[in-house]
């Protein structure tokens, strides 16, 4: 356990390769542990390694199958790997085992989208803000199903109100205002430290 503590340590400090190899050395010093699976499987999602981050993760359900957030990462991993249909099953496996979890209800949101089943994300979108309130990614998510500039910044209000300073948002938001005739937000942007933002 304690190496598994360390590798979560590590990978708050975002010290990728270092909970790598802590995982690593976990799993062979505890070969059913699901959650030291699951988590390398995130990380090796994030570089982009996608396929070997699907076998941990596998084998995380394979040891824990009610595992709820091992389903869900499942889902984000097979999402990359553009196997769509796949990945909404294993979320909404997720959510079976985890009613109340936001996290899994924007991550399907993300997925629907992709099928282009655009009424169903903004379901999905707005329960996990039902669930969680101050869920400002999944309020955030919810402005890529605009249709029209009113409903744009009415969903951008939404995450702002939710965190006052999501980057992204602020700087859509200046665009949209620069677009309808008020540059003001969008001098403040470059003045700022945002200028060189690559958003």
């Amino acid at each position: 356990k304690i190496h598994f503590i360390l590798a979560s340590i590590f990978i708050k400090q975002e010290r990728l390769q270092e909970a790598e190899e802590t995982l690593r050395r976990t799993i062979e010093l505890n070969p059913n542990f699901p959650e030291s699976y699951s988590n390398l499987g995130v990380i090796l999602k994030n570089s982009n390694r996608s396929k070997e981050a699907e076998l941990l993760t596998l084998k995380a359900i394979e040891l824990k199958p009610d595992f709820a957030e091992a389903y869900s990462n499942l889902g984000n991993i097979l999402r990359d790997l553009n196997q769509l249909e796949e990945a909404e099953l294993s979320i909404r496996k997720a959510i079976d085992l985890k009613p109340d979890f936001a996290a899994a209800y924007s991550n399907l949101g993300n997925i629907l989208r992709d099928l282009d089943k655009t009424k169903e994300a903004e379901i999905s979108y707005r329960k996990a803000i039902e669930i969680n309130p101050n869920y400002a990614d999944a309020a955030w998510n919810l402005y890529g199903l605009a249709n029209t500039i009113k409903e744009a910044e009415e969903m951008i209000n939404l995450c702002l109100t939710i965190d006052e300073n999501y980057l992204k948002a602020k700087l859509t938001l200046s665009a949209l205002k620069l677009h309808e005739g008020d540059p003001s937000l969008f001098y403040n942007f470059i003045k700022s430290t945002h200028k060189n933002h690559p958003y």
